[in-house]
């Protein structure tokens, strides 16, 4: 099931860098890492799977993880699928913040890119 998604166009600035910067502080160690390797990515994105062998982890794990993040709306589904290496189609997640996104993708499922102050889900976020 193929469907075109609008690329956006984004300059980062120093304020992204600090955005996305902030982030990792607030984070777990293993979030981090799995963050890490989707920030990474960059626009390709990076499915559980790929995170999974990247970081040698279980899929509990990182899925889990993934999961928080995107309720955090620092990462979210990119729209792309990829094969897993069981031959399933998986979602690729892709960041949200700062500059290792270099072209964002809307998902199709919310908001193309969040507002100010809003998260992936168009949820406020804290300061």
């Amino acid at each position: 099931m193929g469907r075109l998604l609008p690329q956006l166009e984004i300059n980062f600035t120093d304020t992204s860098q600090e955005a996305f910067d902030s982030i990792i502080p607030h984070l777990g160690r293993i979030e981090a890492e799995v963050f890490r390797v989707i920030s990474e990515a960059g626009s390709r994105g990076a499915t559980s799977d790929e995170v999974e062998v990247q970081l040698e982890m279980r899929h509990q794990t990182v899925s889990s993880r993934i999961w928080a993040l995107g309720r955090r709306g620092v990462v979210t589904d990119s729209g792309q699928r990829r094969k897993t290496r069981s031959g399933r189609n998986a979602a690729a997640w892709v960041s949200t913040v700062g500059p290792a996104l270099e072209t964002p993708v809307a998902n199709g499922n919310g908001p193309s890119s969040p507002s100010r102050g809003e998260n992936a889900y168009g949820q406020g976020m804290e300061p």
